[in-house]
This record gives C-alpha cells, structure tokens and sequence, in this order.
C-alpha cells in the first residue's frame, strides 16, 4: 500500500466524502505538503480536506489493494445507475414497454 507522501500525478486514491459516500479518483497535481484529487487540495500529512468543516471533512486514501479500488469502483457506479434510474422519467413510453420493464424487476 502506497502512503499519501509517496503518491504521484495519476495514482488513484480513494475519496472518503460525506453520508459514507466513496469514490476512486486520480490525483492530479501534488505540491510539498497537498495532493490535488477532483479540484479539492487535501493535506499529505493526515489525507483530510484543506478548509472543510470538521464534522463533514472529505478525506483521501491511498487503496490497499487493486480488490478494494474495483470495489468501490463498482459500488460508486451502482449508486449512479440506482440515482439516474429512480429520476428517470418513463411517462412518455408505452404500457407494453413498461411491462416488460416492470416484469425484468420482477413483478407479476
């Protein structure tokens, strides 16, 4: 497992954000004390978000293994999929587009 003072432009780490969400991002710059992942600078020393509150600081990781950044690769993009279904707007398909729909969820 890498540490936060080894890491280099491009190495992924893993975002530690608000409500338990996480997500696998690139850094992108790495200055002497900050490393700079999706626009957000966070300190090398303890991997926690410059300026954030302290009860809701975003926080980074560099992953222990490439098993646990695909997982939560996976489980980033299971949110998304699960969001943008629930906000989907089917008013304008047909009933027997949306019984097949229906039925592939498992209803009658």
């Amino acid at each position: 497992m890498k540490e936060l003072k080894d890491l280099k432009v491009g190495d992924k780490v893993i975002i530690y954000g608000a409500y338990g969400n996480r997500d696998v991002s690139a850094v992108e710059r790495i200055t002497k004390t900050l490393v700079v992942v999706k626009g957000n600078k966070y300190r090398k020393s303890d991997g926690f978000r410059c300026g954030s509150v302290l009860f809701n600081s975003d926080r980074i990781e560099a992953p222990k293994d490439e098993e646990q950044k695909k997982r939560i690769e996976l489980e980033y993009r299971k949110k998304i999929i699960i969001h943008r279904i629930r906000n989907f707007n089917l008013n304008g398909y047909p009933i027997d587009v949306l019984e097949k729909i229906y039925i592939e969820l498992g209803g009658n």
